[in-house]
Formats: structure tokens, sequence, C-alpha cells
């Protein structure tokens, strides 16, 4: 078990208790450790989180942007380590983490979680919830999705490049209006009562009003969307980082952007 107080190479550094947990996780379950530079950006992320009110507001957060031989490391859902994890879908096709960028989408490859939003769904709800991502080198595809009925999507995000990406939650398979072009770029969407609110690199860009309808009841997939089972329309892009929480999250949209630059 790792002291906050972590030496190594002759460095005193008090280490936050969130993150002294992801450590302890991922020692006790065999995972290669992040060197003493990462564990700095690591921890001061997470000092940020905390100093903002952030990181008690999210339900998932994986930080994927770590270095090489971090692949098992980079899955672990900072908010609960161990709870909802992100899993590869197999051996053969699943993303590669790319040294000091993140994991990289590929033919039929994709993330799984057993985040299920209408069970598991705790600081994010119905009209009360934000997604928050960085993408790189993005490819037409889904970011991340779930949908159990038309109008039972949770999280969804479709680039398109010749076109616009569309922002959808539990809305109509049409998306909630908010087609904003921001590929490469840090991407909050926000809901709070009826009103959905887009941030791209800190922005505000667009809003709008829509409905919810149901959370969706299968689990969250990342690199794809997830229709009842199906995985489909995979993402052959990089992703730095993803997170869930509440609406509470897109009030600090220039923050986030500051903490994952």
């Amino acid at each position: 078990m790792f002291n906050n107080t972590f030496f190594e190479f002759g460095y005193n550094v008090i280490f936050e208790p969130e993150y002294i947990a992801i450590l302890d996780y991922a020692k006790s379950n065999g995972y290669q450790l992040p060197k003493r530079n990462q564990n700095f950006k690591n921890n001061k992320k997470i000092k940020k989180l905390k100093s903002e009110g952030i990181f008690t507001e999210l339900d998932i957060l994986y930080n994927f942007k770590q270095h090489s031989g971090l692949s098992d490391f980079s899955k672990i859902n900072w908010v609960n380590p161990g709870v909802y994890n992100a899993t590869q879908s197999n051996v053969i096709n699943h993303p590669v983490l790319e040294s000091d960028k993140g994991f990289k989408g590929g033919t039929n490859s994709y993330l799984l979680t057993d985040y299920i939003p209408s069970i598991n769904s705790n600081k994010a709800q119905l009209e009360d919830v934000t997604v928050f991502f960085k993408t790189y080198d993005e490819i037409q595809g889904v970011v991340a999705g779930t949908r159990n009925g038309s109008g039972n999507n949770f999280v969804f995000r479709k680039f398109n490049p010749s076109g616009n990406n569309v922002a959808n939650f539990h809305g109509s398979s049409s998306g909630d209006g908010l087609n904003v072009f921001a590929d490469n770029k840090h991407v909050i969407h926000s809901k709070f009562g009826l009103t959905h609110s887009y941030y791209v690199d800190g922005t505000l860009t667009t809003t709008g009003t829509y409905s919810s309808t149901f959370f969706s009841t299968v689990p969250l997939t990342i690199f794809a969307w997830n229709l009842n089972g199906t995985i489909s329309q995979n993402f052959e892009g990089g992703i730095e980082y993803f997170a869930l929480g509440s609406s509470f999250v897109g009030n600090k949209a220039k923050e986030l952007r500051e903490i994952f630059q």
C-alpha cells in the first residue's frame, strides 16, 4: 500500500488520497505503474479537479493520456478504481495506447464498460448531466454511446468529417440539435433541465432546449456505440480522456480545458 507521501528519486510529494487509491488498485492487480513525472501529472489533475469541485461530481473518469506500457493503468476509473473500469473488447481488436497521446481506435475496436445508465447513474441524471472528452486524429464514428431504442440514448457523439458532429443525450436518433464541428478539441456537452449546452475548448458554442425520455439500459461503450448489445459505428480516431458526471461540471468548461491541457 502506498503512503500519501510518495518518495522517488529524491522527491517527496504529498499525493492526493484519491490518487493513492488508484495506485493501490493498480499495484494490487499487477499493473505497470507510472514513472515519477507521470505520477506528478496525474496527481496534479486530481488535485485541481478537487479544488474546482469537479471530482466529486463525476461517475466515471478515464485519463487515457499516459506513457507507453500503461494500457491497463489507463483504463482505471479514477472516480472509483475497480468499478466501471474500461476493458478490452478482445485480444485482437482493441484500441492501442499511444504514448503521451491516448488510446487510438481501429477497425471494429472498442472499450467496454459495465456502466449502465439506468442502473448505475449517480451524479449523472436525466436532466442533470455532463459528458466531456478530447479527441485527436478524428475519423468518422461514435466516440462513446449506449442505446436501447431510438429514444433511449444516454451518451452519444458522432463525428462526421463531411458535415457536423452530433451530440445526443437521451433524445431521438437524429440528435438533440447540437451540431458542432469540433474535432481535435476539448468538448463538453452539458444538460440541466431541458437546456443543452455545448462547449468547445472552454467556450460555449451552441445551446438548445430538448426533453428527455429514458435512461439507456445497456452498458456504455467507448470508441463505438452499444445498441442493444450490438457494437457498431466504431471510432478510429484517438481519445485522450473521457468523463461523465453532473451538469455542475459544465459550469467549469474553461477550468477543465486547463486541467487537461
